[in-house]
């Protein structure tokens, strides 16, 4: 009541290429891997210790995550940003590698990558051994890559319980990125869904795609991967915890990203909606179980309002 809707239905999701890597090393004293490129903006700026790049060198970044399951590091797919590289234009991204917590990061080689049709993701499969890179590229499509694709390349749910790991959910008009819990034992148990508060959470903030340095650092995201709560099993880690990240674009489901906006963002509530149906997929909570949903600031006024639009759950 009061809003002006607004279902953006313009297949962004669609019209937007995206890259994304894996990287399999023989190095095992490697503890971090991002991508950097000076083409892409597509994360923090590059930050190096001592001196300063020289002018026109800066480059941006994206963390790897480790995949266990599957021996290799991987990224989200990662948007290309708009008015960037058009389609069918090569780009360079350079591999680099930390073998220290605060330590530097090393560049241990580059790709060179081509971008693709929107709608599609170009894969970058790289492996290292002895020093020596090897790639090759694969192209998927966005709708595929993402949600069941991303689980079923970390090796299937199996793989994914007792440890949280980045995903993302989309439609043709919006991706989001997550953060997905699943506990050690088989089961079945309920969703939490937490949404979190108003915070920073542009590009400078995102180490993977939509995904902000904060997320990790509080509420029950935080609760699942803390050792010190691990001893005493704490509540958080029975439950399958979601944890989505909003842009910088939307106040969750108002636009543009005012706590007054007046515009209701329906496709962000579709997509939300998709993602519950999906996450009841997966088989990991009971049959038409409700989902518990929980958030902080502007947080809360989305756990009120998706509670609002699936009142059967």
């Amino acid at each position: 009541i009061g809003f002006a809707s607004s279902n953006r239905g313009d297949g962004l999701v669609l019209r937007t290429p995206h890259l994304a890597v894996t990287l399999e090393s023989d190095d095992r004293s490697v503890c971090a891997m991002r991508v950097a490129s000076r083409q892409l903006r597509f994360g923090p700026r590059e930050k190096c210790a001592g001196s300063r790049r020289p002018r026109g060198a800066a480059r941006w970044c994206v963390d790897l995550f480790w995949c266990s399951a599957t021996d290799c590091w991987r990224s989200l797919a990662i948007p290309v940003p708009t008015g960037g590289p058009e389609p069918g234009s090569e780009v360079d991204l350079a591999l680099q590698a930390c073998w220290q917590e605060a330590q530097d990061f090393t560049d241990i080689g580059s790709v060179r990558v081509t971008i693709p049709q929107g709608g599609t993701v170009s894969v970058q499969h790289c492996r290292v051994t002895r020093g020596r890179l090897s790639s090759r590229a694969e192209d998927l499509g966005i709708l595929e890559f993402v949600a069941g694709g991303q689980v079923e390349a970390a090796g299937g749910i199996d793989a994914l319980r007792g440890s949280q790991r980045p995903m993302q959910f989309a439609t043709e008009d919006v991706i989001i990125s997550f953060l997905l819990y699943v506990p050690k034992s088989q089961g079945p148990h309920p969703i939490l869904l937490f949404f979190h508060g108003d915070m920073t959470r542009g590009q400078q903030q995102c180490t993977q795609p939509g995904l902000p340095d904060f997320v990790e650092q509080y509420g029950p995201a935080l609760l699942v991967i803390d050792p010190k709560k691990e001893k005493g099993n704490h509540p958080c880690r029975d439950f399958v915890v979601v944890t989505p990240c909003c842009s910088e674009d939307v106040w969750w489901l108002r636009q543009p990203a005012l706590h007054d906006a007046k515009t209701y963002a329906t496709y962000m509530e579709d997509c939300l909606l998709q993602l519950v149906g999906w996450l009841d997929g997966l088989g990991l909570n009971f049959p038409g179980q409700g989902v518990c949903l929980a958030g902080q600031s502007m947080g809360a006024y989305m756990a009120l309002e998706l509670a609002r639009a699936m009142p059967d759950r």
